[in-house]
């Protein structure tokens, strides 16, 4: 069953307000789409809509940490990395401010959004700068388990919703912890490593190749940084071929992450499957993902070739 990233967002900081007097939630003039509606309902006091005004929405939010609160600024990540690129240097990162930013809406998932509203690029901008975690849940389970960790954190963090939905693929035998990668499947010819939407896909790919008798490991990973060294160190050396999926552009996100572990580390040879050095054009969610290979197929295709 499908079920969708924002609306267990919505649910799961509603229930974050009731067990933290101290959290504020501010919002830049989208609350309905970002489905944080509910918390504005629930807790009026605690709850500011800025405007459409992105660069103030992250002064305001490092204004409420200064003064000892705990704040959530929450916008399209194309917008919040975008546009409020360097209030969030100077005024959360640079400083260390235990904000969390929630950019939804991310990756090409939007569609008929169109280009401008992709965020194709987000992970890279919060990446480069210091101080940032960056989290990326896979779908409506992780999202529960990982935003009361990340509000307990006492350090700048990027929360990268889709608006999209996707099947649950988090075993409820597996713990979701914060900071550590997740091994979903095993196998003894490839391993896929991917991220948010894409680990559906990676796993559905899983299948198709074993038909054919290709037998993949998947691993997930959730937060990109500060990435799991050991985790994705100990797939490298066991599998020694990996495929890495996500949905972002190629140069600075998941796979830009791990390849430099890999060089650093231990060299193994690394395969993409995500956006390459492009945007993406406006159209359906399905016809997007196939046009630009996010899908299965376009996995099942990579760890052929990799194999090959």
């Amino acid at each position: 069953m499908v079920m969708y990233q924002r609306d267990a967002f919505g649910q799961a900081l509603v229930k974050a307000g009731e067990a933290m007097p101290d959290l504020f939630v501010l919002d830049a003039d989208n609350a309905t789409a970002t489905r944080i509606t509910e918390f504005a309902v629930r807790f009026p006091d605690r709850y500011l809509n800025v405007g459409v005004a992105e660069q103030n929405l992250i002064g305001v939010a490092a204004g409420l940490a200064l003064c000892g609160y705990k704040a959530l600024a929450c916008t399209f990540a194309v917008f919040l990395c975008g546009r409020a690129f360097e209030t969030i240097r100077n005024c959360i990162a640079l400083n260390k401010l235990p904000v969390v930013l929630v950019g939804t809406h991310a990756g090409v998932s939007v569609g008929k959004d169109g280009s401008s509203h992709f965020a194709i690029e987000d992970i890279a901008l919060m990446r480069c700068l210091p101080n940032m975690q960056i989290v990326v849940p896979a779908d409506v389970r992780q999202i529960n388990d990982l935003l009361p960790q990340v509000l307990a954190q006492q350090a700048p963090t990027y929360l990268r919703i889709s608006r999209s939905g996707t099947p649950e693929v988090t075993p409820y035998s597996v713990s979701v912890k914060l900071g550590k990668g997740l091994l979903l499947a095993d196998g003894n010819d490839c391993c896929i490593i991917a991220s948010g939407l894409l680990v559906h896909a990676a796993l559905v790919a899983r299948e198709s190749l074993a038909q054919a008798g290709i037998h993949c490991a998947v691993a997930e990973i959730h937060t990109v940084k500060p990435i799991d060294r050991t985790f994705v160190l100990g797939l490298a050396r066991k599998y020694n071929r990996l495929v890495v999926a996500e949905e972002h552009t190629i140069h600075g996100g998941l796979y830009s992450a791990i390849s430099e572990l890999l060089c650093a580390d231990l060299p193994v040879r690394c395969t993409p499957v995500c956006l390459l050095d492009t945007f993406a054009e406006g159209g359906s969610e399905e016809s997007i993902f196939e046009k630009y290979e996010l899908t299965p197929g376009a996995i099942e295709k990579a760890v052929r070739n990799h194999l090959s």
